[in-house]
Order: C-alpha cells, then sequence, then structure tokens
C-alpha cells in the first residue's frame, strides 16, 4: 500500500474511532445503567390513546367487576384463555413477572380478559389462577357474556379476540398479545410486547412514571 493510501487509512480509522468513543460516552452518560429509552425526553409520560371502555363482567371469585373497579389504581391488563395451548402461559408468566415488580404498590392492578369467555367461568378461571399462585387482591381474571367481552376487547381495548375458539385447533385462535397500559383516570396509555426482558421493563418503568405523576 503506498504511503498516501496507507495514511488516508490511518485518518479513516482514527475518525471511526473517535465517533465510537463519543457516542459511547454520551450512552454512558445519558443513559446509565437502570434507565430505559422509551424514545421520549426523560421523565416524559406516555402519551393518551384511547379512553378505556366502560364494562361490566365477573371476576375469578363471581364478583361483578367494572372500569369503576379501577378507579384510583394504575392497571395493566392482558387478553388470554385458560385452555390456550401456545402463547398464553408465556403471556400469564410474564404478567407472573409483571406481579412481582409491582407487588408493593398498591395502586396497581392486573386484569386478565379471556377470550374465551363461555368456558373460562370463574370456576375455571379461579383453577387457573391456583396454577400460578396469584394474588387476587393484585390481580383479577375477568369473563362475562361473550358480546360484551367482544365490545370491551375488540372495540374498546383495539385488541383482536381471534374469532370464535375451534376446539379442535386450539392453536389457531390467534388473539393480540400486547399488554396494555392504563392509567389512574381510565385512560389507555400504551401497548406492549412483553416478549422480551426489554419490553417488561419498559412496561415496568412506564408504571412507574405515571405513578409519580398522580
Amino acid at each position: 500500500m503506498s504511503s498516501p493510501q496507507a495514511g488516508r487509512l490511518i485518518v479513516t480509522v482514527t475518525l471511526v474511532t473517535a465517533v465510537v468513543l463519543v457516542c459511547a460516552t454520551l450512552a454512558a452518560i445519558y443513559l446509565r445503567p437502570g434507565d430505559i429509552d422509551t424514545g421520549r425526553p426523560a421523565g416524559e409520560l406516555p402519551p393518551t390513546f384511547y379512553t378505556a371502555p366502560d364494562f361490566e363482567l365477573t371476576n375469578q371469585a363471581g364478583d361483578s367487576f367494572t372500569k369503576e373497579s379501577l378507579k384510583g389504581k394504575i392497571w395493566v391488563s392482558n387478553f388470554m384463555f385458560t385452555s390456550c395451548p401456545s402463547v398464553c402461559p408465556m403471556l400469564t408468566e410474564r404478567m407472573q413477572i409483571i406481579a412481582a415488580k409491582v407487588a408493593v404498590w398498591d395502586d396497581v392492578h392486573l386484569l386478565s380478559f379471556s377470550v374465551d369467555p363461555e368456558t373460562d367461568t370463574p370456576e375455571v378461571l379461579t383453577e387457573y389462577a391456583a396454577r400460578y399462585d396469584i394474588d387476587h387482591q393484585q390481580w383479577s381474571f375477568l369473563t362475562g357474556d361473550y358480546q360484551v367481552m367482544q365490545d370491551a376487547i375488540e372495540e374498546g381495548f383495539k385488541v383482536s379476540m381471534g374469532g370464535p375458539i375451534d376446539r379442535k385447533d386450539l392453536n389457531s385462535v390467534m388473539h393480540g398479545t400486547r399488554f396494555v397500559l392504563g392509567d389512574s383516570e381510565g385512560n389507555i396509555r400504551g401497548y406492549y410486547d412483553v416478549e422480551t426482558d426489554e419490553g417488561v421493563d419498559l412496561l415496568v418503568h412506564e408504571i412507574k412514571l405515571l405513578r409519580q405523576a398522580k
């Protein structure tokens, strides 16, 4: 390699190295360990998407559960059914992780809406919840009339129920898997992919922001 070419290569490598070092320094300053990149300025609250739907459903204890039951609470919802052989156990396990992370906050409530309410009676939901040893004061499994559930889930939360359940092919039920975050005033503040630890951490971080703003 000629001397001029070697010189240019050295300069290029030096500039690239300098840029990498600057980026690493900025990351160390602005994204300290434990910080979460929300894509927004630090401390800015998640946006408001919709007003959460009104609903009157039944929890695993057989008690009435409505939107008013969440008054003053921040909440996280997911959508599942107890006979689901595929994604639902993972979603429930991810909700378990969130439950553990927010357990010290009595103003945070977790909700699991059944997309198969005709099968998922309160008794069935109680048995399902027992598998995961949940705190029933912290986490409600909800069921009810199919049309009421569909209106709440699809029209209100904007999440797919996946259509009628095919008992011969339970894997075919493609319902929504994102978790929904709501604030203490009944507004939907975000949709989260929780299949990764980063997604769970982001959701918990957003809960903290909403609690600080109350």
